[in-house]
């Protein structure tokens, strides 16, 4: 029987050595639904998202996606059965340029079989798909500029545009926001709404008011462990949250 829940995980503990980055931790997540990831530093928010994309295994428990268990798989078969992520830190090819960026994802083998023998212009599909991404993120008036030119901001919005040119069911945004300026976080926030009206999508995020603004359901981690989940008025208004993490910012 299918789960209702297109994300979830039972039980998940990690260990390196003798410190547990995550303990006991049972997080469901229902399709079509825009959940951010919060806590202090080191309350597990990444460890999370890397056993979810397959660059960590667990110590103990599992992981299911569409209610397929997928503990320990690796990324690239994440990637096939649609889950993609962004990471902490800008990560996009700086010489090609943006258009080819968006075309490489596009094209990932997860999602489509490559042929050596067909030359990458002949693909339509992907073509379409790459303009569509472009037009989605604001980015085709700087499509046949290099990358590694553009701004940071630009860079991150490029790097969202990545992950959603392959298509997944499930997005991961790790601090999407990071490094920018208010306007720079304002054009985020829209751009983050826009792609969640047909895809799931879980992010972490420290700008306190950029996921207020942004999300429909919030968990907060704190010591590896779910300290609390709910609404973002439920959130800002839990004297716990409070006390360990909007306190501190």
């Amino acid at each position: 029987m299918a789960s209702e829940f297109i994300l979830e995980t039972k039980g998940l503990t990690k260990a390196f050595g003798g410190l547990k980055a995550l303990t006991d931790v049972n997080l469901t997540l229902r399709a079509g639904e825009l959940r951010a990831l919060i806590g202090p530093n080191g309350a597990g928010k990444s460890t999370l998202i890397n056993h979810i994309i397959g660059r960590l295994h667990p110590t103990s428990g599992k992981i299911f996606f569409k209610g397929e268990d997928i503990t320990g798989i690796p990324t690239y078969k994440a990637l096939g059965k649609g889950i993609s992520s962004t990471f902490q830190t800008t990560n996009v090819f700086p010489r090609l340029t943006v258009r080819e960026n968006v075309w490489i994802a596009a094209q990932s083998p997860a999602k489509r079989r490559l042929n050596p023998l067909v030359h990458y212009k002949s693909l339509k599909d992907v073509e379409k798909q790459v303009d569509k991404v472009l037009k989605w993120v604001h980015l085709e008036r700087i499509a046949d500029e290099p990358a590694g030119e553009r701004s940071h901001g630009e860079q991150r919005v490029l790097e969202i545009a990545l992950g959603v040119a392959t298509e997944p069911d499930l997005l991961l945004l790790d601090e999407p926001t990071q490094g920018m300026a208010a306007k720079e976080s304002v054009d985020i926030a829209r751009l983050v709404k826009l792609i969640s009206k047909d895809r799931t999508i879980m992010l972490i995020e420290h700008n306190i008011d950029f996921v207020m603004q942004v999300v429909e359901s919030i968990t907060v981690l704190h010591n590896g462990s779910i300290l609390v989940e709910g609404t973002p008025k439920e959130i800002s208004d839990n004297e716990q949250v409070q006390k360990v993490y909007l306190g501190e910012e």
